[in-house]
């Protein structure tokens, strides 16, 4: 799935937790942030996996409010 279909599919029906870094047309950290400006799924839990394991990739998540990364 890449992210703009994430995010079209979790405006229409909110899912329990949202997970993914490397995703084509909109990455995991552009999906996050959109999730966050709207209020039906402002509180998805989201825990960013990726093969990015760098300290500044899982500032990144951190600092867009993922839950865990």
């Amino acid at each position: 799935m890449d992210g703009q279909e994430a995010l079209s599919q979790a405006l229409q029906r909110p899912p329990d937790l949202i997970s993914d870094v490397m995703m084509p047309h909109m990455d995991g950290f552009e999906l996050l942030a959109a999730l966050r400006l709207h209020e039906e799924t402002r509180t998805i839990p989201a825990v960013m996996l990726s093969a990015r394991a760098d300290e500044e990739a899982k500032i990144e998540g951190l600092v867009m409010r993922a839950d865990g990364y």
